[in-house]
């Protein structure tokens, strides 16, 4: 029997060797490791573990408040193309206040509008919130 491992690890380099019915693991100190086994003729193909075939949580035509890493930005999702949003009536959020009444009344302090079509990743976002007032279009 033929086995293939997918290890996810937290803070420590794993080695992990799979053989006919052995597994070798090199390194001690695993903070957290999920592994999955695939046999050859059952259960899951690696096709069908892909990133590709992960559910993207963001519908085209609704409106979000998207914070990145090193920005945050409002917009309309009209595409969803690979792992990249395209946004209409976008704008660079400089300055968004206290979150709380931004995201509860749409009071943002400092906005930049872009053209539309602004592309953002989707590996980028750290998170995202349903923007439930105008876009804002003017700069402030």
């Amino acid at each position: 029997m033929v086995a293939a491992v997918v290890a996810v690890v937290v803070g420590v380099v794993v080695a992990v060797v799979v053989a006919v019915g052995v597994v070798v693991v090199v390194g001690v100190a695993v903070v957290v490791v999920v592994i999955f086994y695939f046999f050859k003729g059952e259960g899951m193909t690696i096709d069908e573990l892909t990133i590709g075939e992960a559910k993207c949580p963001f519908v085209v035509g609704k409106a979000y408040f998207i914070r990145t890493c090193t920005y945050h930005l409002t917009g309309r999702v009209c595409a969803i193309v690979g792992n990249f949003l395209i946004l209409n009536d976008a704008a660079f959020v400089a300055d968004s206040g206290r979150f709380a009444p931004a995201l509860s009344r749409g009071e943002l302090r400092e906005v930049e509008p872009m053209p539309d079509g602004t592309i953002v990743s989707m590996g980028a976002i750290t998170d995202a919130a349903p923007w439930n007032h105008d876009l804002p279009r003017e700069q402030k």
